[in-house]
């Protein structure tokens, strides 16, 4: 049976089959159920009142040209398809899938999703989806290497929100609102795959909360923003919004875990891959 999950008593069971389906910590698991947005909502299989099968669906929109006209298209973002191993081959996921598409065309929307690995590529194609771009370049180098991108946003002048979010909440929040409408501005009448702010939100406090860092700059048009991570002694930027000289270039990346994907000039981090049809 599938049906929404109800919490807070269907909470430890998420958690544990979430732990077993992709390794996360309970930390994190904890933090994404508290955090999450209230407009995601969690589809569950349930076997004998056990849940044994999920996926998350989180509202958003792409923005496309289609013969010569600008226009938006409501999406769900499909997350987190986890089946318990003992249930394995059985079509559980087939069957949550498609739950997720009836939803969705209930609501006039379509489904998108990131594969985890190019071995769900087949997976996903059989069922409907498809690849609809190429991958964007995405910037991933050594310290050194990198010190010609993030040079202008290490400044005394620099907002570091990660520091602001334990300091001073309201501003945190503020700042937050200020990104999304200016990042909004930046992706209006492009090819672009756009959250809600509520789930830009929790994507930036999921940013920080895995060790990541945002750094701000007031400058006369608006804000400029870095994303960027740390990981085994390499600097990853993963969203920057600048006229910092890097090909005269506005580059929307995603943000680690939440898979945040975004345009610019027809260019994806990742490739997409969809199941609807442009009317």
């Amino acid at each position: 049976m599938i049906c929404t999950a109800h919490f807070p008593e269907d909470r430890e069971k998420v958690i544990n089959l979430w732990s077993s389906c992709f390794g996360d910590e309970r930390n994190y698991i904890e933090f994404f159920l508290d955090n999450v947005p209230s407009e995601d909502v969690l589809f569950v299989y349930k076997e004998k009142d056990e849940i044994v099968g999920m996926t998350w669906l989180m509202p958003a929109e792409i923005g496309f040209y289609m013969y010569g006209d600008y226009r938006n298209r409501k999406l769900y973002y499909v997350y987190a398809v986890g089946v318990d191993k003992e249930y394995r081959n059985r079509g559980i996921a087939g069957k949550l899938l498609s739950f997720a598409k009836a939803h969705a065309e209930n609501k006039e929307a379509g489904l998108c999703l990131v594969p985890a690995d190019e071995g769900l590529v087949s997976y996903y194609s059989k069922r409907g989806f498809s690849k609809i771009t190429a991958s964007n370049r995405e910037y991933d180098s050594e310290l050194n290497a990198a010190e010609n991108i993030s040079a202008s946003f290490m400044n005394s002048d620099v907002i570091k929100l990660e520091e602001l979010k334990n300091k001073d909440l309201d501003s945190f929040r503020n700042y937050s609102k200020e990104l999304y409408l200016q990042r909004e501005k930046e992706l209006c009448c492009k090819m672009a795959f756009r959250w809600s702010y509520d789930n830009f939100y929790f994507a930036l406090c999921e940013h920080i909360y895995v060790g990541g860092t945002v750094r701000v700059k007031k400058e006369t048009e608006g804000l400029e923003y870095m994303f960027a991570l740390q990981e085994q002694g390499a600097f990853k930027i993963r969203e920057i919004l600048a006229d910092n000289g890097i090909d005269g270039d506005i580059d929307f990346d995603m943000m680690v875990n939440v898979d945040n994907i975004y345009t610019y000039e027809s260019k994806i981090s990742k490739g997409i891959y969809v199941n609807f049809c442009f009317n």
